[in-house]
């Protein structure tokens, strides 16, 4: 049987791998310089889903979840600036080259 610390640290390790998970995609977008394949919609239901949670393990005093939570909320952020930044551009270059076809 597991102990107190024994359930602590597997809270915190499964935290931190969960909220490493968006690094090789982070690092994909920016080595691609594409987000396309990335829905808006998952994006925002995920953050809203991560900062809820981050209330409700605050307000319960679950700390192996919160704090790994909020490393997983910023690199969501990232990923979801990413996404706007590069498809903003991708769009200002289709609008471009459409206009430097006519």
């Amino acid at each position: 049987m597991c102990d107190e610390h024994q359930y602590k640290y597997i809270g915190y390790t499964s935290g931190f791998i969960l909220s490493v998970c968006l690094i090789p995609q982070i690092y994909k977008v920016i080595k691609t310089k594409k987000a396309t394949d990335i829905s808006y919609i998952w994006q925002i239901l995920y953050f809203i889903g991560l900062l809820l949670n981050i209330v409700f393990c605050y307000l319960e005093k679950i700390w192996p979840i919160f704090i790994p939570s909020i490393l997983e909320i910023s690199l969501c952020t990232i990923l979801l600036l990413l996404k706007i930044s590069y498809d903003t551009r991708a769009t200002i270059q289709n609008a471009s080259d459409m206009i430097n076809r006519l």
